[in-house]
């Protein structure tokens, strides 16, 4: 059976559509490069800010003035680190209410030498909610670098943290009352 190679000329329709996602694909190169992609498009395009994705983006962008390969590796290097930043901060965002919870109590449990830590994350964590209540999807890059810096500063363990297991622990001092009573078995 022979099979037959036709070329397929695309509709107007289809041609439009090519149009409209080549210049997307060009604006989202341009706001990465420059770091005024807004919160709401990095949402909106997560699944394409994955390194493999950002290097395609780099090479087939128009506009894109980044050619060699170094330059290349350098620039997806950069735009994610940017993003995984921002994922973070969008992980502390939708945790910000519980964390400060954990760190209320935390402030009960722990010796005062470690109250200015506890101060100093709940300030970040200030510093995130301030910075979404001004509106978190018109949020850039460059406009959130602050709230971003805040979340980089952010304590992953703090971030995984549940104010029920936190008081689960303070409801059990008298039981950390008889560890630190009984002697070592070493």
């Amino acid at each position: 059976i022979a099979t037959a190679t036709a070329s397929h000329t695309p509709s107007v329709d289809e041609a439009q559509q090519l149009e409209r996602a080549k210049v997307a694909w060009a604006a989202l190169w341009r706001a990465l490069d420059s770091g005024d992609v807004t919160f709401a498009q990095l949402e909106a395009y997560r699944a394409l800010l994955s390194p493999e994705e950002l290097q395609c983006l780099c090479q087939t962008a128009s506009g894109s003035t980044v050619s060699s390969a170094s330059d290349v590796a350098a620039w997806v290097a950069e735009r994610a680190q940017r993003v995984a930043l921002w994922e973070k901060l969008d992980r502390v965002r939708l945790r910000t209410p519980a964390m400060h919870e954990v760190l209320a109590l935390l402030r009960d449990l722990l010796v005062a030498e470690c109250h200015d830590e506890v101060a100093l994350a709940d300030a970040n964590l200030d510093i995130i909610d301030k910075g979404c209540a001004a509106g978190w999807a018109q949020h850039t890059l460059v406009t959130g670098a602050d709230m971003l810096a805040a979340a980089e500063a952010t304590d992953n363990n703090l971030l995984a943290q549940s104010p029920a297991l936190v008081r689960a622990v303070q409801s059990a001092d008298s039981l950390f009352d008889w560890l630190r009573a009984t002697p070592s078995d070493n």
